[in-house]
């Protein structure tokens, strides 16, 4: 008897619940119909994970004066969204914090010092820490 392939289909936490993942089912679908075996998750409803979009945006918020805030959690998401991209593809300790800094200062024209960016860095790699363990307790 031949087993089905697997397939692993997530969404990552801070995609916003906006609309519920159309994309995400549509491939299941497919996929399925095709003969694979999948699995979906919504990682977004892990409350780790999601915890870890306000300790970051407190941290922010902190380091952006209120009136460079502006639309602070729309414009923020570009930040994150870079920072978490950056993180992933830093080869240089000091080149990745000064990024941190350059993501900030051309976000909310704010610059921040090696420590804030220390702080930002530390809740992103407890972050993907997390995202870690929780892919594993679902590959596992």
């Amino acid at each position: 008897m031949k087993t089905k392939p697997k397939v692993l289909l997530m969404l990552l936490p801070f995609h916003p619940p906006l609309i519920p993942p159309l994309g995400i089912a549509c491939l299941k679908a497919y996929l399925q119909s095709n003969g694979f075996e999948v699995k979906t998750v919504n990682a977004n409803r892990n409350e780790e994970l999601t915890g870890f979009y306000t300790q970051y945006f407190d941290a922010l918020k902190r380091f952006v004066p209120e009136d460079r805030q502006a639309n602070f959690y729309n414009i923020g998401n570009e930040v994150l969204r870079n920072h978490l991209m950056a993180y992933i593809n830093h080869t240089s300790e000091e080149l990745y914090r000064e990024s941190v800094g350059i993501l900030v200062y051309n976000t909310f024209f704010q610059t921040i010092t090696g420590e804030m960016a220390a702080r930002l860095n530390s809740i992103v790699a407890m972050y993907f820490a997390a995202l870690e363990k929780f892919v594993l307790g679902i590959v596992s």
